[in-house]
């Protein structure tokens, strides 16, 4: 969950406060939560290599490597994602309550200049709550280098983030 999350406001409890009370009150079991700070690119970085790990290396490649070149873009020892089909039209567009809808990753977009060049690696974050709980929820059991160390016990798989 971002980090904001943990903030008081004037409304009531912090948000993941009402989040844990109210899982415990409707499902009966406590809802573990964490709220680290994730630095931007780091989250962006991971996201990224979880998404090229789960095209088949043979697609990857193609898609990829348009100049001819080959190299490996797949890293089956890396983060993975995979969606459920219940969170494919949110994630990557489709009918929404019978409305068209671009879905978060054709909304989200670079900064450019005004010939049209891309100019950051820094999203602008507009319509992208999806993706940024996914970079935290995979910063937070991958880490920066995309496996958790062996020695705190964790290992990197299996990991499943549901997103719907």
């Amino acid at each position: 969950m971002d980090f904001a999350a943990r903030q008081r406001n004037a409304n009531g409890p912090a948000v993941v406060e009402q989040w844990t009370a109210g899982w415990r009150k409707h499902v009966g079991q406590n809802l573990w939560v964490q709220t680290q700070p994730v630095p931007l690119a780091a989250g962006y970085d991971i996201h990224r290599r979880a998404l090229l790990n789960s095209w088949p290396e043979e697609d990857a490649n193609r898609a990829f490597n348009a100049d001819g070149t080959r190299r490996v873009v797949v890293d089956h020892e890396g983060p993975r994602i995979m969606f459920a089909p219940e969170a494919a039209v949110p994630l990557f567009g489709g009918i929404v309550d019978g409305r068209e809808y671009a879905g978060e990753y054709q909304l989200h977009r670079n900064r450019k200049n005004r010939e049209g060049a891309v100019v950051g690696d820094d999203p602008i974050p507009i319509d992208d709550d999806a993706i940024k709980a996914i970079n935290y929820g995979l910063y937070w059991h991958f880490g920066v280098t995309g496996a958790k160390p062996k020695a705190l016990g964790v290992e990197s798989v299996p990991w499943e983030m549901s997103v719907a």
